[in-house]
């Protein structure tokens, strides 16, 4: 017998399930209960977290759609082999709006008589941090909070951005040092690391990226080579990144060579 088979799963969590499927992507839809840290932890199963995820504005009409997609195309997919009908629900984590749209889409479904089966792939997997601690002690938060409390969005847009990033990157986590300045400037180095000159240039080129900004090479006269990166985000605050890929006992051409490969 043909059945629904829903899968949720958080794109911070490694590539979706394989194979086609009609797919609901909630990464920037709905209140995000990873927000609150007395739902963080919980999951979409438990009821604090449900109901908030449903009492956000277009929750319902989210399942509403869904239902009448899998709907429209189970018929065309049932039949006396048991053909399966996958959906694959999304979100960040996989743990909370997934979980509970899921739950509810199925339990519409289930109402009119459609056989379903939900997984959850990842709502047992590590919460996902988004704000990550550097080497140094300090952290992204630390600079989102205060300027948040200035109101400077752009600036807190850019360090959520390279939070985010940052987490996707497991070696930059373990690289960066933070630095947040007294109006609320961030610099980010990768001065006394275990990189060496290859990965700090690879390194500080992927933030770079991140920030959507240009890198510029800066030689002085004792041959050290700094790639630099400078953000600025809102009146005179800014995002910098600074990384030495060449010392110098060196060749200051090193470093034209760590950026090119």
């Amino acid at each position: 017998m043909s059945r629904v088979v829903i899968t949720t799963f958080g794109v911070l969590h490694g590539e979706p399930p394989e194979g086609n499927a009609l797919s609901v992507d909630l990464r920037t839809a709905l209140r995000n209960p990873h927000d609150d840290p007395g739902m963080r932890f919980k999951t979409g199963l438990d009821a604090v977290v449900f109901d908030h995820v449903m009492a956000t504005p277009g929750a319902m009409e989210i399942v509403d759609d869904t239902v009448a997609r899998v709907l429209a195309l189970f018929d065309h997919v049932s039949d006396p082999q048991g053909l399966d009908l996958p959906v694959h629900v999304f979100c960040k984590g996989g743990r909370h709006r997934s979980v509970a749209i899921a739950e509810a889409t199925a339990a519409r479904l289930r109402a009119q008589g459609v056989p379903v089966a939900v997984v959850h792939r990842d709502i047992d997997k590590p919460v996902v941090q988004k704000i990550p601690t550097s080497q140094g002690g300090s952290s992204l938060w630390a600079g989102f909070a205060a300027d948040g409390a200035s109101g400077n969005v752009p600036l807190a847009r850019s360090l959520r951005t390279l939070a985010a990033f940052i987490d996707r990157h497991a070696e930059l986590g373990s690289a960066t040092v933070t630095f947040v300045g007294a109006r609320g400037n961030i610099t980010i180095g990768f001065f006394g690391t275990e990189l060496d000159m290859e990965e700090r240039a690879a390194a500080v080129q992927l933030l770079a990226d991140a920030l959507d900004t240009p890198l510029d090479t800066q030689v002085y006269d004792d041959g050290q080579v700094i790639l630099h990166a400078h953000k600025l985000v809102a009146g005179n605050r800014h995002i910098s990144i600074d990384a030495p890929v060449a010392r110098s006992e060196q060749d200051p051409s090193n470093a034209a060579k760590a950026v090119s490969r």
